[in-house]
């Protein structure tokens, strides 16, 4: 592609500087060890107390998570705040709560939402994350121990990959739009 333009070289330029712009990545997680795949197992009516781990290990900044409960409010609650901040570098922060199997055996599920909010006071642009932690209570008179903690799951992995995309298609339009005018 030749160019001879020097409003598209910048233009170009522009872009390119942009994308490696995009380096801060938001590497946060969910750590625990109840998953889709690892059910939490108790007799009718016993409780117990399950704990995740919020992890910020890549970044810039500290981050602040909000935790809710999507499905199984009627047999799990949140034990301690519903806010956390996440400091930079960290693995640990634990959150707890305490499930209690339903009287009656069957299997439950279990949805928890781990949302980011901003924790900057300044302009400029914030992204927000979430994901959500899913994993079935089955209430059993047979109760098993539970198994291994599994690997940490990662969260927004997918988010760079969309910014340079919508970086790139919007370079590509402006290219297009300022070639269309000099016509």
């Amino acid at each position: 592609m030749k160019v001879t333009n020097k409003k598209t070289l910048s233009m170009i330029c522009l872009i390119f500087t942009a994308i490696f712009l995009i380096s801060n990545a938001y590497a946060w997680g969910v750590a625990g060890l109840y998953t889709e795949q690892t059910p939490l197992i108790l007799p009718p009516g016993e409780s117990e107390i399950v704990t995740f781990q919020l992890q910020n290990m890549i970044g810039d900044s500290d981050i602040k998570v909000i935790v809710t409960i999507l499905d199984g409010s009627d047999y799990v609650e949140i034990i301690g705040p519903t806010s956390y901040t996440v400091p930079i570098g960290t693995h640990d922060t634990e959150v707890k709560f305490r499930v209690t199997a339903p009287p009656t055996e069957g299997t439950y599920p279990i949805r928890i939402s781990f949302e980011t909010t901003s924790t900057q006071t300044g302009g400029g642009v914030s992204m927000e994350t979430g994901m959500d932690r899913k994993f079935n209570l089955i209430s059993t008179k047979g109760a098993l121990p539970p198994t291994t903690l599994p690997e940490e799951q990662k969260g927004a992995t997918w988010l760079p990959y969309v910014l340079i995309a919508v970086v790139i298609i919007a370079a590509v339009l402006i290219i297009i739009f300022a070639r269309k005018k000099k016509r």
